[in-house]
C-alpha cells in the first residue's frame, strides 16, 4: 500500500511538472542568449540614436549660421537696393527740374529775340536798334541812347544764352547721374532677387537633409522602442521560468522526501519481518528441545 501511494505521488509530480512545462513555454536553452542579443541591440540602438542627434544638431546649426549670414548679405543689398531706389528718384527730379529750366531759358531766350526782332536762332539777324523807347514810346534820337539800348540787349542775349548753356550743362549732369543710378539700382535689384533665390535654395537644401536624418533618428528610435518591448517580455519569460523552475524543484523534493521515507518504512519493516522470523526460529527450536 505504502508503494502505491508513492508511486501515485510520483507520477502526479510528474504530470505536473509536465503540465508546468507546456504552459510556461519552457525552453531555457536560449532564453538567456537572447536576452542578451537583444541587449547588445538595444546598445548599438542608443548609440546610433546618440550619433545620428549629434549629427542633427551639427547640421541644424551650420544651416542656421549660414542662412543668418545670407539673410545679413540680404538685408545690406536691401538697403543698398532701397538707396538706389531714391537716388534714381532724386535725379530723376534733378533732371526734371532741370529741364523745366532749360524749356523756360530757351523760351525767354526766344522771346527776347522775338521782341527785337532777331527771328529765329538760326537766323543771323543784326540787332537792329528801334528809334521810339519801348517803355515809354518817346523817339530815340541820340546815337549814345541807340548804343545803350543795344549794349542792353546784347547784354540780355548773352545772360539768356550763358542761361540755357547751364540749364544744358545741367540737364545733360542729371541726365548721366540718372542713367547711372537706374544702373546701379538695377544691379541691386538683381542681387537681392538672386540672394532670396540662394536663400530659399539653401533653406530646403537644409531642410531637405534634417528631414532625412530626421527620418533615421525616428527609424533608430523606433528600432529601440521595440527592443525594449522585446527584451521585457523576454525577460518575463525567464522570471516565468524561474518559477517554474523552482516549483518543480520542490516537487522533486517533495517526491524524494516521499521517496525516503517510503525506503525508510521499508527497511524497518524488513527490519521488523527478520526480528519476527528470528524469533519464530527461537520457538520452534525450544519446542524441538522439549
Amino acid at each position: 500500500k505504502r508503494k502505491i501511494e508513492v508511486e501515485s505521488a510520483r507520477k502526479a509530480a510528474h504530470e505536473k511538472e509536465q503540465l508546468l512545462l507546456s504552459g510556461a513555454d519552457h525552453d531555457t536553452s536560449d532564453i538567456e542568449g537572447i536576452i542578451l542579443g537583444v541587449q547588445e541591440e538595444m546598445k548599438e540602438a542608443r548609440s546610433e540614436i546618440r550619433t545620428l542627434e549629434e549629427e542633427f544638431s551639427i547640421i541644424t546649426k551650420e544651416g542656421n549660421d549660414e542662412i543668418n549670414i545670407l539673410r545679413s548679405r540680404l538685408e545690406e543689398k536691401t538697403t543698398s537696393e532701397r538707396k538706389s531706389a531714391k537716388d534714381v528718384q532724386f535725379w530723376q527730379r534733378s533732371h526734371d527740374s532741370a529741364s523745366i529750366e532749360l524749356k523756360s531759358a530757351e523760351k525767354h531766350f526766344v522771346t527776347l529775340r522775338a521782341e527785337w526782332n532777331l527771328g529765329p536762332i538760326s537766323n543771323n539777324s543784326s540787332l537792329i536798334t528801334p528809334k521810339t523807347c519801348r517803355s515809354c514810346g518817346q523817339k530815340i534820337t541820340s546815337s549814345s541812347a541807340q548804343n545803350h539800348i543795344r549794349s542792353s540787349v546784347e547784354k540780355q542775349l548773352e545772360e539768356a544764352t550763358k542761361r540755357i548753356a547751364q540749364a544744358q550743362e545741367s540737364v545733360s549732369a542729371a541726365s548721366e547721374a540718372l542713367e547711372k543710378a537706374v544702373d546701379k539700382a538695377r544691379i541691386d535689384a538683381a542681387e537681392v532677387r538672386d540672394c532670396m533665390e540662394l536663400i530659399r535654395h539653401k533653406e530646403k537644401y537644409h531642410r531637405d537633409k534634417t528631414d532625412s536624418i530626421r527620418t533615421k533618428l525616428k527609424q533608430a528610435q523606433d528600432v529601440q522602442s521595440k527592443l525594449s518591448l522585446d527584451l521585457a517580455a523576454y525577460s518575463k519569460k525567464a522570471k516565468q521560468i524561474a518559477e517554474v523552475d523552482l516549483i518543480i524543484s520542490k516537487l522533486r523534493s517533495d517526491v524524494e522526501r516521499v521517496e525516503d521515507v517510503f525506503n525508510s518504512s521499508m527497511e524497518m519493516y524488513q527490519n521488523q519481518c527478520m526480528e519476527v522470523e528470528r524469533i519464530d526460529d527461537n520457538i520452534s527450536a525450544l519446542k524441538h528441545d522439549k
